[in-house]
């Protein structure tokens, strides 16, 4: 495992001369406007994302912040005996199968350090759009005006169903736990755990994932959204999920407030 992740960090670092153009089209791409100088991320910050980061500490010496940055993959023990060293304790956060699923396991600290090095990396391209900007956690009222855009409701679509119905087939509006007449049924919904961000359709502003999947942080410290492990009811705008980080059922979506 570990000469895997040395690879994959050799792989990373080999891009990170492009890494401030890639995040500038990014920028470009999947931010969405949801207030007046507020834009969010489409979807959720993928391993990819993440580890780009991690290549980027490992790669000018900042090997303090980097052990305080990288994933506890231990954390998958919650859901797996510790005997199962399974797929995702070996494989989530490092190989490429998993680049578009949503980073898990990390802190606070560590997600606020990402939303940090992506402001330095952004107002390192001159080609970029705005002059100064902050990337950073939402608040949970951020939160909430960017997952909820239906007034005095509490999912991201219309109506309290987990699914809509299609030509008679009824297909899932996010990665929840889903209940069927004989029980717990995880998988219902195309996901026994996590899955590749943006799998689900948007709310209306373009958001995706907002709820299930995996919950995400604030900067309140609140954490939002519910998982893959959380029933619809408890996934609701207005629930908070309360939970130790890091975790395997937490991930992280960042905003970008336009300064100038």
């Amino acid at each position: 495992m570990k000469t895997r992740f040395i690879l994959l960090l050799i792989t990373l670092c080999t891009s990170l001369v492009f890494v401030s153009a890639k995040l500038y089209e990014q920028a470009e791409k999947n931010y969405v406007a949801f207030d007046q100088n507020l834009y969010a991320g489409r979807y959720e910050i993928t391993n990819l994302e993440y580890n780009l980061f991690l290549a980027d500490l490992k790669a000018t010496n900042q090997n303090e912040l980097y052990s305080k940055c990288i994933y506890d993959s231990t954390q998958w023990n919650q859901i797996f005996p510790k005997s199962d060293k399974g797929p995702y304790q070996t494989y989530y956060h490092n190989h490429q199968v998993y680049n578009h699923y949503p980073v898990v396991n990390i802190t606070l600290e560590a997600a606020q350090s990402y939303c940090n090095w992506l402001t330095d990396k952004y107002h390192q391209n001159p080609e970029r759009k705005c002059q100064k900007v902050i990337f950073r956690l939402p608040t949970e009222k951020e939160w909430i005006a960017l997952a909820k855009p239906l007034p005095d409701h509490n999912l991201p679509w219309e109506g309290n169903s987990p699914f809509k119905k299609r030509k008679k087939q009824k297909y899932y509006l996010a990665n929840i736990k889903s209940m069927d007449k004989t029980g717990e049924n995880y998988c219902m919904d195309g996901a026994i755990f996590t899955l590749i961000v943006g799998h689900y359709k948007p709310n209306d502003l373009g958001f995706y994932d907002v709820i299930g999947n995996v919950a995400e942080m604030t900067a309140d410290g609140k954490i939002k959204g519910g998982s893959w492990n959380n029933t619809l009811e408890e996934c609701t705008t207005d629930k908070t999920q309360s939970l130790t980080l890091p975790s395997p059922y937490v991930g992280f979506r960042v905003v970008m407030e336009v300064i100038e």
